[in-house]
């Protein structure tokens, strides 16, 4: 299986989030990341913390891989006039109070326009680790989820339940799980 690598750079409050993440996803992929992704990490007092992510389709040379990664975000940033800035990085600019530190151009979404539908990271780390286990595995794992999903809908029956919405969520992500428990187990019994 391959691992999950990963870096993170801290950029400003004027850069917009959808520029970061075009710049780190093309870092990502130079770098030769399989499925690159970009998480939000942090929104600190004076920068975003970014975390570009991917998986090595190779084990060998980790210390290089991580380092390439690290030098192909530099050149994507500072090739694109994008500043990092950390904790320590200490630049006092004076400012006119009339004009604030935001992107120029703010990105706002249509709340009448549903967003696109993505695969999380999340699902995709667990769909990796998925493809490596073994049929046992999976049918343990399975009827592991099969009870997890029978509680969250007891859960979810019960009056006293307050975060219904979180219970449904969790709920969808099992079923989710479930299915794809059961589609790996099929493929593993018949031979793919």
């Amino acid at each position: 299986m391959a691992p999950l690598y990963f870096v993170e750079v801290s950029i400003g409050y004027d850069v917009t989030y959808l520029r970061v993440e075009e710049l780190l996803l093309i870092a990502g992929q130079e770098a030769k990341l399989k499925e690159p992704f970009v998480l939000v990490q942090e929104l600190l007092d004076h920068a975003v913390v970014y975390r570009v992510c991917g998986f090595l389709p190779e084990m060998k040379n980790l210390l290089s891989a991580r380092s390439n990664l690290r030098k192909r975000v530099l050149e994507q940033m500072h090739g694109n006039n994008v500043e990092i800035v950390s904790p320590s990085f200490m630049n006092q600019r004076a400012l006119d109070p009339a004009n604030k530190v935001i992107p120029r151009t703010p990105v706002m979404h249509d709340i009448d326009k549903p967003e696109e539908v993505s695969i999380a990271p999340e699902e995709m780390i667990f769909d990796k680790a998925e493809e490596a286990a073994s049929l046992e595995e999976l049918k343990l794992k399975q009827g592991d989820t099969r009870l997890d999903l029978k509680h969250e809908r007891a859960r979810l029956k019960a009056p006293s339940t307050d975060a219904k919405d979180g219970v449904q969520r969790s709920i969808d992500l099992l079923e989710r799980q479930e299915r794809r428990y059961a589609d790996l187990v099929a493929a593993k019994t018949n031979g793919d």
